[in-house]
């Protein structure tokens, strides 16, 4: 059993980290949502056979013109055993996805964003409870947000994804867009901490508060702090002028011709920042994300936080409706088939990205799509498959 099986186990006792690092737990008001799946009947990690019926179904996908093209990664107990790319990521060039494609992987920034932060937060820079007015005194009701809130969506703030007038001003700079998020006609939906709602807008305020704290550009605190324990190379804050090679450029179906597609609308990448602004590949994010589960990107006891499911003022679990999800700092946890699963996704209308740990089974799916929406989907029908090699034997 591993350190996060327990953690799940034992339903993830409240855990407080203060500045410096220093971690204690406090008692939890009710205990964490069951999947039902007994930690004694895990199933055997996806084998050989296996990974060769998730590659046939990963090319149907694709044959079936469900996406223009898709690449696929598993990790299995810490080590990448599948990596391939499908269809193309240019469809004029014809171009084919390869496993090193970049996409863009729009939400799955946040967790980045989040470990960013914690790191801050083990090196005494901030507090979980520090206000946001120490940090963005400029802001609205700044003193009534914690920055705990703000990285477990339950601040109230309004989500600016939905205004356009945001998403037009091309080339803002974090200043900018924290402005437009606070000049929005209805900034607050609910009192914070007394409801869970899922608002980019934290994510943005919390990207400009690692610039403001670490004294460096958003991107040069990744670039320098985030990235490097994991030996990333080709991930980047995409800011939306810079050559990337093997980029994949980004499609929506086509209305007119079933299986087909057509561009995308632009996004300016500064509209999205923290929240969702980041490139990556598969054998990248498998690498990150096994590099944080295994405590290299901020300690156990930040990772122990993250994971553990943030609280309402009323006690009760943060998170989308159902009692078998909840949300944590910068991550979502909730239940497949019964078993646990970990992590971010993330879509436009042209990518779309999800990266999951099945802890009971040991293994990461990392699922990159060019085209908006099918990304969380696909990973589900992919786990599915992996599911079924429990009884498989090597």
């Amino acid at each position: 059993m591993t350190w996060i099986d327990r953690l799940l186990l034992l339903g993830v006792a409240a855990v407080v980290v203060a500045p410096g690092g220093e971690v204690h737990a406090a008692p939890s008001p009710d205990p964490r949502p069951a999947c039902g799946t007994p930690l004694a009947a895990r199933a055997v990690p996806p084998g050989p056979a296996a990974l060769e019926r998730l590659n046939a179904a990963a090319r149907r996908v694709v044959a079936d013109g469900e996406v223009p093209g898709l690449a696929v990664g598993v990790v299995r107990q810490g080590r990448l055993v599948f990596s391939r790319g499908y269809g193309l990521a240019d469809l004029e060039q014809g171009t084919p996805v390869t496993p090193d494609t970049v996409f863009r992987i729009f939400s799955v920034t946040k967790i980045f964003t989040a470990a960013a932060v914690m790191q801050l937060v083990e090196r005494g820079q901030l507090g979980l409870d520090d206000p946001l007015a120490r940090f963005v005194p400029e802001f609205p009701r700044a003193r009534e947000i914690t920055i705990e809130q703000l990285l477990s969506h339950t601040s109230g703030i309004h989500d600016y994804a939905g205004s356009s007038r945001v998403l037009e001003q091309a080339g803002a700079t974090p200043e900018e867009l924290v402005r437009h998020i606070a000049a929005q006609p209805v900034l607050f939906d609910f009192a914070p901490q007394t409801r869970w709602s899922y608002s980019n807008s934290n994510y943005v305020l919390l990207g400009l508060i690692v610039e403001r704290v670490s004294g460096r550009p958003y991107h040069e605190y990744l670039a320098a702090h985030v990235f490097p324990p994991a030996g990333l190379a080709r991930t980047r804050v995409d800011n939306g002028i810079g050559l990337v090679p093997g980029r994949a450029s980004g499609y929506v179906p086509d209305a007119r011709r079933r299986g087909a597609f057509v561009h995308g609308p632009h996004l300016d990448m500064s509209s999205v920042y923290a929240a969702g602004a980041l490139l990556s590949t598969v054998p990248e994010l498998a690498a990150w994300f096994t590099a944080f589960f295994d405590s290299r990107i901020v300690g156990r006891r930040a990772v122990e936080k993250m994971l553990a499911p943030a609280r309402l003022r009323d006690g009760s679990v943060a998170g989308p409706p159902g009692a078998a999800a909840f949300y944590g700092l910068g991550l979502r946890s909730y239940c497949l088939d019964g078993q646990r699963a970990i992590g971010p996704g993330g879509s436009f209308s042209t990518f779309s990205a999800k990266v999951t740990y099945y802890p009971e089974t040991e293994f990461v799916l990392v699922v990159l799509t060019n085209t908006g929406g099918k990304a969380a989907e696909l990973e589900e029908r992919l786990a599915r498959i992996l599911f079924a090699s429990g009884s498989e034997r090597r």
